[in-house]
């Protein structure tokens, strides 16, 4: 929650520090948390314990469920999801989208992006692990219900006026694509050095001779 909120702050933000149209308003911030919040409850409910929870190292009785770690953890991954988004706007604008067209790109990626941030975020596994032995119900449903949505937002011009948003080209959701997941993926392959070490395997006894 901390990692996916950060990017819609930072969209926020960051572009009235640079003299640039608002991009994410009140009627976009609603489409977001409808994804955001039933997602997360959907994906984590139905995830399967993670195969090494075993071999996890027993958590000190005076330490925090939220420790200094994961705080920084997610704000890596909301980091790397809002230079998905900074990176797709930028682009668009070099090109000379309209501001209509920025702000489809901009809360398109944000849905692709959050939704890499909560697949990145099931396990402590590697996405691509998690994705291909790890089953989890909710997923597939995740993913479709995300396509749905971004189609609805896209492709049904009323829900698109509504919204305030401008049309997409192929090429457009192929950006928002690539610059809503990659950085997450970037970010999910440093798993590896932050899941937790298994216990040493203890000595065994000597066998004691005969007498």
């Amino acid at each position: 929650l901390v990692s996916v909120h950060l990017p819609i702050a930072g969209l926020a933000l960051i572009p009235a520090l640079l003299g640039w149209p608002q991009l994410i308003g009140p009627l976009q911030v609603v489409v977001l948390e409808l994804v955001i919040d039933p997602a997360s409850s959907i994906v984590f409910e139905l995830e399967p314990a993670d195969e090494r929870v075993m071999e996890r190292r027993p958590r000190k009785a005076s330490e925090h469920i939220f420790t200094r770690t994961h705080l920084l953890w997610s704000l890596a991954l909301g980091l790397v999801a809002f230079a998905g988004v900074f990176t797709t706007l930028a682009l668009a604008r070099a090109d000379g989208a309209s501001e209509a067209s920025q702000r489809s790109l901009a809360l398109v990626t944000l849905v692709v992006g959050n939704l890499a941030l909560l697949l990145a975020s099931r396990s402590d596994a590697p996405l691509w692990h998690a994705l291909r032995h790890r089953k989890n119900r909710g997923v597939p449903i995740l993913i479709g219900a995300t396509l749905s949505l971004v189609g609805l937002l896209v492709f049904v011009p009323p829900i698109r006026d509504a919204l305030s948003l401008g049309p997409l080209s192929l090429s457009d959701l192929a950006l928002t694509l690539a610059c809503g997941v990659l950085p997450v993926f970037a970010v999910d392959a440093l798993k590896s050095f932050r899941r937790a070490p298994a216990h040493p395997t203890p000595p065994q006894p000597t066998a004691t001779p005969s007498r």
